[in-house]
Formats: C-alpha cells, sequence, structure tokens
C-alpha cells in the first residue's frame, strides 16, 4: 500500500465516522424518534376506546344493565305502522325495532334512507337512554330488494328446455 492509497483510505474512514461539530442532527433524531413513539402510543391506546359492539334487540335488551349508556350499534326489524314523526319537526323520527319477540323504541333525529319501510331491516348507531328506549346517531337500512334470493329455476319436476345444452 503506498501513501495515497493509505491517505485515501484515511480519509475515507474520516468521512464514515465523522460526527456533527455542534450536535444538531443528533438532536433531531432524538427528537423525531421520541414524536414518533408517542404518535404510536397515542393511536394504539384510542383504538381499545373505539370498540362498537353490536347487538340485537334481544342481546341489548339482556345486557342493557352491564352495557349502560355506551355506544353500540342495535339490529332488528322495524314494527310495522310504529314509524311517526314527532309533532311539528320533519325530522325526529320514532320507531320501533323487533327481534325474537322483543321489542325497543328508537328516537333518531335526522333524514332516514331511502330504504327505511316497515319491516326492513335496521343497524342504528346510539346508546340506551331507559331499558326499552334507543337513542340514535345514525340509521342503516337494508334493501330487501337487493339482497332477497332469486327463486330457483327447474324445482318441482319442470322440464329442461329443448335447444339449450345442459
Amino acid at each position: 500500500m503506498n501513501a495515497d492509497e493509505r491517505d485515501a483510505g484515511v480519509e475515507a474512514e474520516e468521512v464514515a465516522f465523522r460526527r456533527p461539530k455542534d450536535g444538531k442532527s443528533n438532536l433531531s433524531f432524538v427528537v423525531a424518534m421520541v414524536v414518533a413513539a408517542a404518535a404510536v402510543t397515542g393511536v394504539a391506546f384510542t383504538s381499545f376506546d373505539s370498540q362498537v359492539y353490536f347487538y340485537t334487540v334481544a342481546e341489548a335488551q339482556a345486557k342493557a344493565p352491564e352495557i349502560g349508556d355506551d355506544e353500540f350499534r342495535i339490529k332488528g326489524n322495524v314494527v310495522r305502522g310504529s314509524h311517526f314523526l314527532k309533532k311539528e319537526s320533519l325530522d325526529i323520527h320514532h320507531f320501533q325495532l323487533v327481534d325474537a319477540d322483543k321489542v325497543v323504541e328508537v328516537v333518531f333525529e335526522g333524514p332516514l334512507p331511502d330504504t327505511f319501510t316497515d319491516e326492513a331491516e335496521v343497524v342504528a348507531l346510539g346508546h340506551m337512554a331507559a331499558p326499552n328506549l334507543f337513542v340514535a346517531e345514525e340509521v342503516v337500512a337494508k334493501c330487501p330488494s337487493r339482497y332477497d334470493a332469486k327463486a330457483p329455476t327447474g324445482v318441482g319436476g319442470a322440464q329442461h328446455p329443448e335447444g339449450i345444452p345442459r
């Protein structure tokens, strides 16, 4: 190894292990890592509090003391003829949901979805305000025409049409 190669090697080592003179970049790195760790920890802790449980009407009534006023989703079918608007209001709705012979009164303020009808399957987000009163913040109604299964063809001894391969 000659002197030029040796000097180049020393210069390369100095560059590779050179530390900042004022220490600012180390401090910036440490601060950035602490902020990132705090953000990850914050997201982890808040995600545990954001769980929303899902109950049927019967389950919600059975677990009412346990649930308290916690927010959850409730599922049931709208009782035929139970929907009405509060007097002098266009958007405060009262209706009943039924499931397994258990009924709960629901109060919702806001526009209902177009698919909301008698006997429609509904999922509402809210909380129990009384043993049989659910106050909803959000209501979603399933559209039965889109999800009903079509009747199978060829049932009951119907024959396969001629000219169409099986």
